[in-house]
């Protein structure tokens, strides 16, 4: 209950200031006169990023600390396959996220450009949080090891 009341709190405030923000500038009445759907949709994408992005993070980190036993013998080859094994899945799946949708191009050209566009956003994003995650999970793994004194 407290988690989701901190949320909501966080939620609320961070509107608030959005709204603050509009108000300061003037354009909280242009805002009033626009077309909601181009707008709603955007912020769609955007929360379904944000919540995608919150899944590989704890899906890495969760992947990266349940290491096998076996494993955490050598920790430095371990390690190291845990990045090279998120840094192979990044490849995977941002290559499908650019291969598998249509795209709706003139040209050939403006067709490779565009889905080049989205592998690259796509790999970013996958990397640099998967590694992130993983990161955090080999270093839990690190601590699970270590005998306590």
């Amino acid at each position: 209950m407290r988690h989701l009341l901190t949320a909501l709190t966080v939620i609320f405030a961070s509107a608030a200031a959005g709204v603050c923000v509009l108000w300061s500038l003037g354009s909280l009445s242009a805002w009033r006169r626009i077309s909601y759907d181009p707008v709603l949709d955007s912020l769609y994408r955007y929360l379904i990023i944000v919540g995608a992005t919150g899944l590989v993070y704890r899906f890495a980190r969760l992947y990266a600390a349940a290491a096998p036993p076996a494993a955490l013998d050598r920790p430095e080859t371990w390690r190291a396959w845990a990045y090279l094994r998120w840094v192979a899945l990044s490849v995977v799946v941002a290559w499908l996220f650019a291969a598998w949708p249509p795209v709706s191009a003139d040209t050939v050209a403006e067709e490779v450009m565009k889905r080049t566009d989205n592998f690259l956003k796509g790999y970013a994003a996958l990397l640099i949080v998967g590694l992130l995650g993983t990161f955090v999970g080999v270093k839990q793994a690190a601590l699970k090891r270590e005998p306590k004194q």
